[in-house]
């Protein structure tokens, strides 16, 4: 069942040689044409690809669609090949112990953008 103070965060991990942090994805903003994000550890400024936005979204969404449909896919697996016959994997596994990872352009070259959860905290 989906969690209502579950807030969605997306990020890349920052490009620049001497940081490595997450420069952390304001997707409102973003969605409302603001292509920019700056690292907050070294406060270097990265401009994302005008695609980015939608494939963002569109990420959202499946993200948002998956944790509505949990409890039908634990009741699903994931049939992999093998030399020794098929090994079924539950999706349940393969939800939690996989990364969702997109990989998108900023500054015109390709980052892995990560997605992650946290609990919206208490007012």
């Amino acid at each position: 069942m989906e969690n209502p103070n579950a807030i969605l965060n997306i990020g890349f991990k920052c490009p620049n040689d001497d940081c490595g942090a997450t420069v952390k994805i304001d997707l409102p903003a973003l969605l409302g044409g603001n292509l920019k994000c700056t690292c907050d550890a070294c406060k270097k400024e990265f401009t994302l690809d005008a695609d980015v936005p939608e494939k963002l979204l569109k990420i959202k969404t499946l993200s948002e669609a998956l944790d509505g449909v949990q409890g039908l896919l634990r009741d699903c697996a994931v049939g992999v090949a093998t030399p020794l016959g098929e090994v079924k994997v539950p999706y349940g596994l393969v939800l939690t112990q996989l990364k969702n990872i997109i990989e998108l352009n900023v500054d015109g070259k390709k980052a892995p953008f990560s997605f992650w959860t946290t609990q919206e905290k208490k007012k």
